[in-house]
C-alpha cells in the first residue's frame, strides 16, 4: 500500500475525516496515529494528531468512551410488578391538538 505526503490544507481534512467525521468515531490518539500512518505521511504526524484530538470540542466535553456493558435484565416478580414509560415532549400538534404520546 502506498503512502501519500500531505500538504497543510490536506492534513486538516484528513485529521477531520480520521477523528471527527460521522464515520470516524472520535477514537483515541494511538488508534488515529495507527490509521493515519497506514495511508499518509507528513512531518510531526504524531504531534499534529495529538494536538488535534486534545483540541476536539466533543472529546473535551464527553471524555473517553466507556466500554460497552451488557444489558442487565429486570427480574420478573409478577405481572405488572414494574412498568416503564417513555415520555416524549413536545411533538407537533395533531389535527385534534394532541401533542403528547
Amino acid at each position: 500500500m502506498s503512502c501519500y505526503y500531505l500538504s497543510h490544507q490536506d492534513k486538516e481534512k484528513v485529521l477531520y475525516n480520521l477523528h471527527s467525521s460521522l464515520l470516524a468515531g472520535h477514537f483515541e490518539i494511538k488508534k488515529i496515529i495507527e490509521k493515519a500512518i497506514e495511508r499518509y505521511y507528513w512531518f510531526y504526524i504524531g504531534k499534529d494528531i495529538k494536538e488535534y484530538i486534545q483540541s476536539c470540542d466533543s472529546c473535551q466535553k464527553f471524555g473517553k468512551l466507556q466500554k460497552i456493558q451488557l444489558i442487565q435484565s429486570i427480574p420478573v416478580v409478577q405481572p405488572f410488578y414494574q412498568i416503564g414509560i417513555d415520555y416524549v415532549d413536545p411533538l407537533n400538534p395533531t389535527p385534534t391538538s394532541v401533542i403528547f404520546i
